[in-house]
């Protein structure tokens, strides 16, 4: 079923942007049918198991998911599309502060989620909010998607503790000996792109982001170091998350071999999310 709902999703991405998806339109269209292909059961007066609107700190989250009196998951839902890593910060620190244990932060395509109790490495260094990302899903990956959601919000994954248990295997802190995930690599690439006119050679812009990630102190020594077949993990990375950026729309799809070029909704996204 999770399938099917999310191929649906994704034949209809016309439909959604047509009709400018506002975030009410987001849940009940997206956000709500795939909770129920996960088994939650949104309209169970018994449970209430998918609760709106859970009030926490002094705030509002969309939906927390519970079992008992207990709150497990927390979603807060943006409309379609719309740049959410700027949110992340409220979403993880309702969690915190009410002990739950992921947090998910959603535009109806893209679904991120954190374990916002991950407060510090074993070196006691405080981990910022953005760094507890342990999964981010595009919708139109479609069989990761359906991979990830089964693994981390499939009901009897989070009312077992499997889903916590399976996020607590993915994360990896900044400063582990791990290669950073493609999705570190986003904003860099569109701001090289940006600051090479709007397009340029792969060579160009891999050399810009090998730079700017330098520059933030972003890569370790594992991302520098090459993999068994002689690619440097950055590079792996870094190109593996082109395609996820032509996907989501940022990069366009229709540029010459070898070039890559930002579209305005790649502009619109880095502005969005303290680009220039």
């Amino acid at each position: 079923m999770l399938t099917q709902v999310i191929s649906d999703i994704v034949q209809c991405k016309e439909t959604i942007e047509k009709h400018e998806f506002d975030e009410t339109a987001t849940k009940q269209y997206i956000v709500i049918p795939i909770l129920r292909s996960l088994d939650w059961h949104d309209s169970n007066l018994h449970t209430l198991e998918v609760y709106p609107e859970e009030r926490v700190n002094g705030g509002k989250v969309d939906y927390a998911l519970r079992q008992g009196d207990t709150s497990l998951v927390f979603i807060e839902c943006k409309r379609w599309g719309v740049g959410i890593e700027k949110h992340q910060e409220q979403i993880c620190q309702y969690a915190f502060l009410a002990g739950v244990e992921i947090a998910v932060i959603t535009n109806g395509k893209i679904w991120d989620f954190y374990l916002p109790d991950r407060t510090s490495t074993s070196e006691r260094r405080v981990i910022p909010w953005e760094d507890r990302i342990f999964c981010s899903i595009d919708l139109e990956v479609q069989k990761e998607a359906v991979s990830d959601f089964q693994k981390y919000l499939s009901k009897s994954n989070v009312e077992q503790g499997k889903a916590k248990a399976n996020a607590r295997e993915a994360f990896q802190p900044r400063g582990s000996e791990t290669p950073l995930p493609r999705q570190r690599y986003g904003l860099p690439i569109l701001r090289a792109l940006v600051e090479l006119g709007g397009s340029a050679s792969t060579k160009q812009v891999l050399q810009r982001v090998f730079q700017l990630m330098v520059a933030a102190n972003e890569l370790r020594t594992i991302d520098k170091s090459k993999r068994s077949d002689g690619q440097f993990y950055w590079d792996n990375r870094t190109q593996d998350m082109r395609r996820e950026l032509i996907n989501k729309g940022f990069m366009k799809e229709d540029s010459p071999r070898g070039v890559w070029e930002i579209s305005d909704a790649g502009r619109n996204h880095l502005l969005n999310n303290g680009g220039t």
